[in-house]
């Protein structure tokens, strides 16, 4: 095998980035560092450790240390990126060129090897994908309800594709990934377009939502942040080293966990200032009372929240002192299953069908509520509330029936309203939040954050929800000022062109600032 500069030695990038100084250690070994002793690293403290004061030896899956081979293209590609990632001997050093040699060598003949673990056929689509490397980390979690539980069922059952249990094979997850990177980053001479290919596919190896990113606690040099921004900016050579740390932003959760304490905090909510029922106590409880029982009605277009909330809600019925109980009414076929909310067929159809009223046959609003109320009518007649998570507006359809409403927020409100129902939809939301018999949360700070701009209210955050079933059982009503942030009345009428404008803008989840400023006569 043949680096691309001695094959291309007379082509020079016309983008060439200035290299990092070989003297500069790379930043992500040492991020990665301190992370990993936090997280899944064992850190030498004393002098009587057989290892060395400070040295860090990372899981043996996670390193590959117990894989000769691998363990030796991990010490190469470490103090690869410890010299700054030299693109060629000339940046590496005299007398070099050999050691590079040997480690794209390395690197394309384990890449060739167990590429088949991540896609078949000739690679070239995604639909050529093969989750194989899920399997293996299959093999090494076998004890692991959780991984059964929502990786075999996201990446196999979801998709309709058999589950192969297998024992563990050599391959190394993390090594892999630094293989395709190392690849990529010799093949940007002879071809951008293929050397983007190894980055996607090492990207792809992180796992849908990231599932897979655990390279800052393996021992490699490549890091999460590393493959966004290559994937991103569509360079014409690899950017590592400060130049992919230039990309990174510190969350709130880096600095400590105050600033999401802050975050989460009840005071200052929607919540808040709702009454709620006195807690039911398990302990001592009234001869022959029974805990109070609290019965939701669900619908939604993908249960990933109503899941998380049938799982708060019902695993932890003992502590929260409610008995809740789900109907399912989830039309996300996909993924209802995972958390048992799916309805009958029928039902399905039915809800299909009203929803096709409103976005296939654009019905007016007016009608299609009605013909929702009708036809679901019956089977709400059970639930003590409403709940809609993906999308909310769904909830709309039904709020003539007066149910107390559990709003559970994770896309922008505005999400699949037709334009000239927004405003009429934003007034019927600021009940809902204002209301006491509803209660609305948020699945993230920004979700909450985004609600706070737009309606100038605070949501409470998931994952401190308990409190959410006692405001069902209070019937007061709160009378509350439309706040300013969000829309601005006149005579009682919504100034339609400044909120119409602001809720476009929510709905792809942009905040234009211009926008604001067109606002701030009105409000």
């Amino acid at each position: 095998l043949k680096l691309p500069w001695a094959q291309l030695a007379s082509r020079q990038s016309a983008c060439k980035m200035s290299p990092i100084a070989s003297a500069m250690m790379m930043s992500s070994i040492a991020a990665a560092g301190t992370s990993a002793v936090a997280l899944l690293g064992v850190q030498a403290v004393s002098g009587e450790s057989p290892l060395a004061e400070g040295e860090i030896v990372f899981p043996a899956d996670m390193d590959c240390s117990d894989r000769p081979d691998w363990d030796r293209f991990r010490r190469a590609s470490v103090a690869h990126a410890a010299r700054g990632w030299p693109d060629s001997p000339e940046e590496f050093g005299p007398g070099e060129h050999a050691e590079l040699e040997q480690l794209f060598g390395t690197a394309r003949r384990l890449v060739d090897q167990w590429l088949p673990m991540v896609c078949g056929n000739e690679c070239r689509s995604t639909m050529d994908f093969r989750w194989g490397f899920v399997e293996e980390w299959g093999a090494r979690c076998s004890d692991s309800a959780n991984f059964d539980r929502y990786l075999i069922t996201h990446y196999f059952r979801n998709r309709n594709i058999t589950y192969q249990r297998r024992e563990k094979s050599d391959l190394c997850h993390f090594g892999l990934i630094t293989a395709l990177v190392i690849v990529a980053q010799f093949s940007f001479q002879a071809s951008v377009a293929q050397a983007q290919r190894y980055i996607y596919l090492a990207f792809s190896l992180l796992g849908d939502f990231f599932a897979f990113d655990w390279l800052d606690s393996s021992g490699w040099p490549v890091t999460a942040l590393m493959l966004s921004a290559n994937l991103r900016l569509m360079s014409q050579k690899l950017v590592k080293g400060e130049h992919a740390e230039f990309f990174r932003e510190a969350m709130p959760g880096e600095v400590g966990p105050a600033a999401l304490r802050w975050h989460s905090r009840w005071q200052g909510t929607s919540e808040h200032g709702k009454p709620s029922a006195e807690r039911w106590d398990p302990s001592s409880p009234i001869e022959g009372e029974a805990p109070p029982r609290l019965v939701i009605w669900q619908t939604d277009g993908h249960t990933a929240l109503a899941g998380e909330a049938k799982t708060i809600l019902v695993r932890f019925a003992d502590e929260i002192g409610v008995d809740t109980q789900f109907l399912g009414n989830s039309i996300a076929d996909s993924t209802c299953g995972n958390y048992g909310l799916c309805p009958d067929p029928a039902m399905r159809d039915m809800i299909s069908g009203l929803l096709m009223l409103y976005y296939d046959d654009t019905q007016p609003f007016e009608s299609v509520a009605e013909a929702w109320v009708q036809a679901l009518g019956p089977s709400l007649a059970k639930a003590d509330a409403i709940m809609c998570g993906q999308p909310l507006y769904w909830c709309r359809f039904l709020m003539s029936l007066q149910k107390p409403c559990l709003m559970f927020a994770g896309l922008p409100v505005m999400w699949a309203v037709r334009e000239e129902d927004q405003v009429a939809w934003g007034e019927d939301f600021m009940q809902l939040l204002t209301g006491s018999r509803h209660v609305v949360i948020s699945e993230s700070v920004f979700m909450a954050r985004e609600m706070h701009w737009q309606f100038g209210m605070m949501q409470r955050k998931r994952g401190v929800t308990v409190e959410a079933p006692e405001a069902f059982s209070s019937a007061l009503e709160q009378d509350r000022p439309t706040p300013w942030f969000w829309m601005q009345r006149n005579n009682g009428k919504l100034d339609v062109p400044c909120a119409s404008l602001r809720t476009k803008n929510l709905q792809a989840h942009v905040c234009v600032c211009v926008c604001a400023c067109m606002c701030v006569r009105a409000c």
